[in-house]
């Protein structure tokens, strides 16, 4: 049950949903950032970032897996993640490229885009040697997000501590849940004789530590301090 819940919590806090959820949250804190606040421009907005941000990079990892191109969309194996994230890098850097100039987009939001791109790039060349918790990551970059409407949105409609708040706590829930759903201890050594070499490998290939969530805490918040001191500083 309790796995049952974690992977639903990580089916709904996806990384791919990460810049849809910000922009959800900048258009209901601030709407006036948008020079505007007619719903309907705000929804074009909204389905112009999934669609670009979630969907297509989606789609394109699932077709990844039905080609065999990668064995699961668990993604276990540091290696299958590299098509996955050179796939969605590609959306990434375009959708950042699209909004990057565009005046009827919040500066800080089009700094959300850049962190979120750069933290991606970050895991894709820290996954080539260590394992990287995407989850973690994208999790770190939304805390960090919240933190800096925090600090620089001097008029808000919902009470930004509240959402802090609530954001300290959904990014531990996010690296909780990944720890329930891949965590294991060490094969414990009376037990070592009993399985062979590869199932030993498979188990190390599935497990993850809790320093590979606070190292995806922590790229997290170095691409939005990237992105912060390139875009607002």
């Amino acid at each position: 049950m309790l796995k049952a819940v974690a992977r639903l919590f990580s089916y709904i806090f996806h990384p791919l949903f990460l810049l849809t959820y910000l922009l959800l949250i900048v258009m209901n804190v601030n709407p006036y950032l948008f020079g505007s606040i007619d719903f309907s421009w705000h929804s074009l907005t909204l389905i112009q970032i999934f669609f670009s941000t979630a969907l297509l990079p989606g789609v394109a990892i699932f077709v990844m897996e039905r080609l065999g191109i990668i064995e699961s969309l668990g993604m276990h194996d540091k290696q299958d993640r590299i098509g996955p994230y050179i796939a969605s890098g590609i959306f990434y850097l375009w959708i950042f490229v699209n909004v990057r100039d565009n005046g009827e987009i919040p500066l800080v939001y089009r700094a959300f885009v850049l962190a979120a791109t750069i933290a991606l790039f970050l895991s894709f060349l820290i996954n080539l040697v260590q394992k990287v918790n995407i989850h973690a990551v994208s999790a770190g970059v939304f805390l960090s997000a919240v933190i800096v409407m925090l600090a620089t949105f001097n008029y808000t409609l919902i009470n930004m501590t509240a959402v802090l708040m609530l954001a300290i706590l959904l990014t531990g829930l996010v690296g909780t849940s990944q720890l329930i759903l891949h965590y294991s201890d060490s094969v414990a050594s009376s037990q070592v004789d009993e399985i062979d070499e590869s199932a030993v490998e498979s188990a190390e290939i599935r497990t993850i530590q809790p320093i590979d969530i606070y190292g995806g805490y922590l790229i997290g918040f170095v691409a939005m301090a990237i992105a912060i001191f390139f875009m607002l500083g």
